[in-house]
């Protein structure tokens, strides 16, 4: 017997290359992939007619360490968005990761993992946003963080803003991936303001790590005065590391993003940067599947967003086959929306507006193989 049986929706899991309308069957919390025949038995059938299937989205950029400070959201809130795994992108450090873990991670519903950032204290804000070169002390101590929860920690996380480095320009970010190095784990990199070309920024980075808010457009971005994506940009995507747009609230630009795509040079990742600031937000980037339709009008297929913000964020946290997709046997998280005609405003950091022309709409969220959001028309 199906516990859950999804008829006749559009089924979009790029991983398993499965791009059309059939059915789709969960039992005992696991997908069971695509299932033939609409007359299998099933305790709970949903008629999904005209709306599509995903796999659970993956938000591979959030802040969600409530207890650190007032811009961050609760991860719970995310599920109404078919988000069913949200990475922390470092708002906790070595000095308080354990109050985050146990005060927001453990509680939650929803799937949450961590980038542990390199400064003690967690996320820079502030008066208090200024950064050291991490100590001996201080490399130890990620490494027990490391060890004691291999599931959670998925990396580090280093704030490259040139407001906030002082006087270390690069050397913060040579000495985060020495350490990097030594634990065996990537690094994501917040480069908005960098305080090198990004160019020679990229040119530390190593295949596995990952350069968010790619499209950001304050200081030097990935673009040449002449508009031309920069020779050291390309030459890390073509080693193997990721870009990721974190679209957030003050770390993206259109024009930076319409020129870099208009060469080819598209997300490998599609994230939201999201935090109380911008949920919900009318212009702003308020959920991800709003932010994926910003993708669709930039000219990207929905399966290649759809892969954006599943298989290849999975991969990235070594938990892909679990999640990431709804191959047969894996866990049992699903994300359906409806794709609308519709004139969303984006704005940028400069309060630019790009108005697209549709809009995915997330109308029911399965975590586990358990309906845990649902719209109130589906």
């Amino acid at each position: 017997m199906i516990d859950l049986l999804f008829k006749n929706g559009h089924l979009i899991d790029p991983a398993s290359g499965i791009d059309r309308v059939c059915n789709l069957g969960i039992r005992d919390g696991k997908s069971l992939g695509a299932v033939t025949g609409v007359s299998a038995q099933a305790q709970n059938t949903i008629d999904a007619s005209g709306y599509y299937i995903f796999p659970g989205l993956v938000d591979f950029h959030t802040h969600i360490y409530t207890g650190n400070n007032a811009l961050a959201l609760h991860p719970d809130l995310l599920l109404s968005s078919g988000v069913t795994c949200a990475v922390d992108a470092g708002s906790a450090g070595r000095s308080n990761f354990e109050d985050f873990y146990n005060g927001v991670v453990k509680p939650s519903m929803i799937r949450v993992y961590s980038y542990l950032n390199i400064r003690n204290e967690g996320m820079p804000i502030g008066e208090n946003a200024k950064v050291r070169l991490p100590s001996r002390q201080d490399t130890r101590g990620l490494s027990l963080l490391m060890e004691r929860y291999p599931d959670q920690i998925k990396g580090l996380k280093v704030y490259m803003g040139e407001e906030t480095l002082g006087t270390l320009g690069l050397h913060l970010l040579e000495e985060t991936i020495r350490i990097a190095d030594d634990l065996a784990c990537p690094v994501v990199v917040h480069a908005s303001n960098p305080p090198s070309t990004e160019s020679s920024l990229c040119g530390l980075l190593r295949k596995g790590d990952v350069m968010c808010h790619c499209y950001h457009g304050k200081g030097r971005s990935i673009l040449h005065a002449d508009g031309k994506i920069e020779e050291g940009v390309l030459a890390a995507r073509k080693r193997g590391v990721l870009f990721d747009c974190s679209n957030g609230f003050t770390n993206y630009n259109h024009s930076v993003a319409r020129q870099a795509i208009q060469q080819g040079f598209f997300p490998d990742i599609i994230s939201t940067d999201i935090t109380s600031v911008v949920y919900n937000k009318e212009g702003y980037c308020r959920s991800l599947p709003q932010l994926m339709s910003k993708y669709l009008d930039y000219g990207m297929t929905l399966s290649e967003v759809v892969r954006c913000t599943t298989e290849t964020p999975a991969k990235q946290l070594g938990i892909f086959g679990h999640y990431g997709t709804l191959a047969e046997g894996a866990a049992g998280d699903v994300t359906i929306c409806k794709l609308v005609r519709a004139a969303p405003v984006y704005l940028d950091n400069c309060q630019q507006e790009m108005t697209g022309t549709q809009l995915l709409i997330p109308v029911m969220t399965v975590l586990n193989g358990k309906i845990v959001y649902r719209y109130g028309e589906f």
